[in-house]
């Protein structure tokens, strides 16, 4: 058994169990994650039990690496986010989406969510544009353009991209993006990264073939 403890919950890990067991500081944060994890999602490790009482949630223990450890598919990371939105009616979105929330299975050679206990009821772009602008702060312009392209295509042959609201939503997601930066000390970008550059084809992309109107694609498919 090994345990440690975060800024908002303590978990125990049980390897000969294959669990780990999350204990939620925050009632209404256990609340939500378990609202979640009652749709069976494919796209999140195993829900194992469930105490009300403690606040915890027992999951899978995977044999995993988050999305920051590796040089990630974008593609698949697409899919799952396109999972997650298609849950409910309104949008689901994961909100916080921290590379240490999205981790590849070596064993099992997928990706999965986790930490789900920041969901908000928001249109489905809100999440694509919080993703990528963590990678537009890290990749050079040509590895962005490349990993933003493959995660947009990936997930346009699911579900549409509203072009509209991405445009209205980009500059204030930028403004919260940078202000988070700055409250945990990461206002510098790494170097080689071109953050500017790689905003300004976040911009570019609204107008692009990924991101036409829904409403637009709607009637075309009609």
């Amino acid at each position: 058994m090994k345990s440690f403890q975060t800024p908002k919950n303590k978990f125990v890990i049980y390897p000969e169990l294959k669990q780990i067991w999350k204990y939620f500081q925050n009632p209404q944060e256990y609340q939500k994650e378990k609202e979640i994890y009652q749709y069976s999602p494919s796209f999140a490790p195993k829900l194992c039990g469930l105490l009300p009482q403690q606040n915890l949630i027992k999951l899978q223990l995977l044999n995993a690496k988050t999305s920051i450890e590796i040089e990630p598919k974008f593609q698949k990371i697409a899919q799952l986010f396109a999972q997650l939105h298609r849950l409910n009616s309104p949008t689901i979105c994961l909100c916080d989406t921290n590379p240490r929330n999205i981790l590849y299975e070596i064993d099992l050679k997928r990706y999965f969510l986790i930490d789900f206990s920041d969901w908000q009821y928001q249109p489905p772009e809100y999440d694509l544009i919080n993703f990528l602008l963590f990678w537009a702060s890290i990749y050079s312009p040509k590895s962005f353009a490349k990993a933003a392209t493959d995660f947009l295509a990936a997930y346009q042959k699911i579900a549409p991209i509203d072009g509209i609201f991405w445009q209205k939503r980009l500059p204030q997601a930028e403004t919260e993006f940078d202000q988070r930066r700055a409250r945990f000390n990461r206002k510098k970008a790494i170097e080689g990264a071109a953050p500017k550059e790689n905003r300004k084809f976040m911009e570019k992309v609204a107008v692009s073939d990924f991101c036409r109107n829904r409403r637009e694609q709607e009637i075309r498919l009609r």
